[in-house]
């Protein structure tokens, strides 16, 4: 009697266990398959307004902050080319440039336009989270800035995939100086076009200026295109270089 008593309890506690382990698998699977939402810009969007909803796909605009939304500019023309700057998105301060969690040209088949992504300059750079940048294959060249001091800020560790035949060109890239973290960026894509940086530098959201340090790790899956930098850049700490790939500095 005791054993079988023993037995059953043994079994409950077994399917007890069983249950806790799809349970916690269920919810692995949910949180791997959460991911941000990917917002359009249209073809036919009425201005360069980034924070206009109706120049969005769904006619609102990505949320303003690191983790929830991904820009994406898709067209294989544009009557206007976005525009995110202080002007268009007012962020909490300090932070007075706009924010986004990742941004993406093309989906791999579309034959994109060129885009220049103009954006605020100092206080006012686009400020990304961790999902990076990514061009996809058939993407037409882009460009961060339509000025050697505009781009973005990097505010976490994140990759960049050139995955295209054209050149993907950041004017100016900013590092978040107000943390201990020294975000890395990895670059990497199977596309042929490469990277060229303009200048690298100390954020100038946050005073006072701390050092800042950026580490570039060059991960390359197959693509053979260039990665230049062409101006000074004195943060640039760490550079680490996995397969071969290397820089030009001009």
């Amino acid at each position: 009697m005791k054993t079988n008593l023993k037995n059953q309890l043994l079994h409950r506690v077994s399917l007890l266990g069983k249950s806790l382990q799809y349970s916690a698998a269920a919810s692995l699977i949910a949180l791997s398959t959460a991911h941000a939402a990917v917002i359009d810009w249209k073809s036919n969007a009425g201005s360069v307004t980034w924070a206009t909803g109706t120049n969005w796909v769904g006619d609102t605009a990505p949320v303003k902050d690191l983790t929830t939304d991904i820009a994406r500019f898709n067209q294989t023309s544009y009557a206007f080319q976005p525009q995110a700057t202080v002007a268009d998105i007012i962020s909490v301060p300090p932070v007075t440039s706009g924010e986004i969690n990742g941004i993406q040209s093309g989906n791999g088949t579309t034959v994109t336009a060129p885009l220049i992504l103009s954006t605020g300059t100092g206080k006012g750079l686009l400020n990304l989270g961790n999902s990076g940048i990514v061009m996809y294959a058939n993407s037409g060249t882009f460009t961060l800035g339509s000025t050697g001091s505009q781009g973005v800020t990097i505010l976490a560790d994140q990759a960049w995939v050139n995955n295209s035949a054209s050149l993907f060109t950041v004017n100016a890239l900013a590092v978040d100086n107000d943390s201990s973290a020294n975000p890395v960026l990895t670059l990497s894509g199977s596309g042929a076009g490469g990277y060229t940086f303009g200048k690298i530098e100390a954020s100038t959201v946050v005073a006072p200026q701390v050092a800042g340090i950026l580490s570039l790790r060059f991960n390359r899956t197959g693509g053979a295109g260039p990665i230049t930098f062409t101006s000074s850049n004195t943060l640039l700490k760490g550079v680490q270089i996995g397969d071969g790939s290397t820089a030009t500095v001009t």
